[in-house]
């Protein structure tokens, strides 16, 4: 059984496996880069180490995002590095990226057992690349990201642009 970690953006509740998560934060001051692809937030300085910022709402809901209100903080997830996964991690199949990266959510929900019964491949009605499946909770859905997918397109998207000009 693998437990994850679950956040909302927006409204809408995701899960990624808890051994791919560092850290849980408040947002911290983020360095915009002009021109740059608008789902990288920005750059940070993570401990000393300069670490993309990826924006999940926009990477997600690609129309019609709104920022959050001033009053609505947001939170950072720190994934995970491949060298700091644990054991049990790797025999499970968990890749992680070499470099630090971090994922600007809405808000944390807490961490779930993921029982083998509960997951379901994801609806035919949704057509996003990153959702690897549902999870039932309880009386709660989520939407498993798919990390890795995410980030290979994100770092595809960049090589195109970067190749095209």
């Amino acid at each position: 059984m693998m437990k994850y970690a679950t956040f909302y953006i927006a409204d809408d509740l995701f899960g990624i496996p808890i051994y791919l998560v560092q850290e849980i934060s408040r947002q911290a001051a983020v360095d915009p880069i002009p021109g740059n692809d608008s789902r990288i937030e920005g750059l940070m300085n993570l401990r000393g180490r300069t670490t993309a910022v990826i924006n999940l709402k926009r990477c997600l809901f690609k129309s019609g995002v709104e920022a959050a209100p001033a009053g609505q903080r947001k939170k950072m997830i720190i994934l995970e590095t491949q060298d700091g996964l644990p054991q049990e991690a790797l025999d499970l199949g968990l890749n992680a990226e070499d470099e630090p990266v971090v994922l600007l959510i809405d808000d944390v929900f807490k961490i779930i057992d993921g029982e083998l019964e509960s997951f379901y491949p994801p609806p035919a009605h949704v057509n996003e690349t990153y959702i690897e499946g549902v999870m039932k909770s309880g009386e709660d859905l989520i939407s498993l990201l798919s990390i890795p997918k995410l980030i290979l397109d994100l770092v595809t998207y960049m090589e195109d642009t970067n190749h095209g000009s």
